[in-house]
């Protein structure tokens, strides 16, 4: 049975100066768990090794995630489907005086476990309570742009914060802001088989922003549109590398910034590229992240991909069948 978890560590966002009233921090509204990555899966008589990959990332006045970053991870195969997952992620957006406002400096990490038998009644524990401080009025002088702080505590049986302790800061005023607002976090326990347990070494990044630097809703459709249409000519044409590079350049310049329906779109095109340059694997994984994230848009013709290429790798009844190709009706425009 392939599982995986995705635990929040933490989050908090810095304002820009002045106390913070009637604050409401963001809340998860959808949060789908991606499929554990079939190009990780183990090599046969291989043992199975859990893996984890922590992301930084923003929530938009929208409520969607941007600015998505992995921190780290425990092996780099895992990446991309973490940050596909927590790019499709939508939240109640974060609100000051009941105003919608932006929020920073968010961090969850994605636990990949890959097992047989049932999965293991473990749930980390997740924060409640999370009261954000005010930009320390005695740090803007000298402060840059954006400063962070990383602090790691342990959560108690009771759900309380304790030993804060400070691993690494980009500027040392901030650090006693950022202890006192860890101070006051609540947290439901790290539960196992029912029964509450102490969760140690928790990580939050705070981060502590003086201005915003977001491309414009409108200016991401139209860099978006003309991008994808320019890599299904690439792909018409035959010229399938220029094809990838050109997904590639544009995820890591723009991915951060794409809607949950471009983010879908972006994975289906890049799955019928690497269709095209025998990249079954990755295929598989793009094809069931479309269906993830946009269920309802081509959802016969993206399943019907999954079983193809499910039955090509041996995951499905078809064992042995042919490699999958375009259809007919794909041939004539490409996806």
């Amino acid at each position: 049975m392939r599982k995986i978890a995705p635990a929040i560590a933490a989050f908090l966002v810095g304002s820009s100066g002045g106390a913070l009233a009637e604050e409401t921090p963001a809340e998860p509204k959808r949060k789908d768990a991606p499929d554990y990555p079939v190009s990780c899966e183990p090599a046969d008589g291989a043992a199975p090794e859990n893996h984890s990959v922590d992301v930084a990332f923003s929530i938009n006045r929208d409520g969607l995630t941007e600015n998505v970053s992995v921190i780290s991870s425990t092996d780099s195969c895992f990446e991309e489907t973490a940050l596909s997952a927590v790019r499709g992620w939508i939240y109640e957006p974060r609100r000051v005086n009941g105003r919608a406002e932006t929020q920073t400096g968010m961090h969850a990490r994605l636990a990949f476990s890959y097992e047989e038998g049932e999965p293991s009644n473990v749930f980390d524990a997740q924060p409640i309570k999370r009261d954000a401080p005010a930009f320390p009025e005695r740090c803007e002088v000298g402060a840059a742009d954006n400063e962070t702080v990383g602090v790691e505590y342990d959560v108690s049986e009771t759900g309380d914060t304790e030993n804060i302790r400070i691993v690494e800061t980009t500027n040392d005023c901030f650090n006693k802001a950022s202890i006192a607002a860890v101070e006051k976090w609540k947290f439901r326990p790290k539960m196992v088989d029912g029964e509450p347990r102490r969760r140690l070494g928790f990580r939050s990044l705070l981060n502590f922003e003086l201005r915003e630097n977001t491309p414009p809703e409108s200016f991401m459709r139209r860099i978006t549109s003309r991008r994808l249409s320019l890599v299904r000519l690439y792909l018409k044409d035959g010229e399938t590398e220029t094809a990838a590079k050109t997904l590639e350049n544009f995820e890591a310049r723009y991915g951060d910034s794409l809607s949950r329906k471009e983010l879908a779109e972006f994975h289906r095109i890049r799955a019928y590229v690497r269709i095209k340059q025998k990249d079954y694997v990755g295929a598989l994984d793009d094809f069931r992240t479309v269906k993830r994230l946009d269920p309802g848009n081509s959802r016969a013709a993206v399943e019907k991909r999954i079983v193809q290429l499910e039955d090509y790798l041996g995951y499905g009844p078809g064992e042995g069948n042919a490699a999958p190709e375009q259809d007919a009706s794909e041939k004539q425009g490409v996806p």
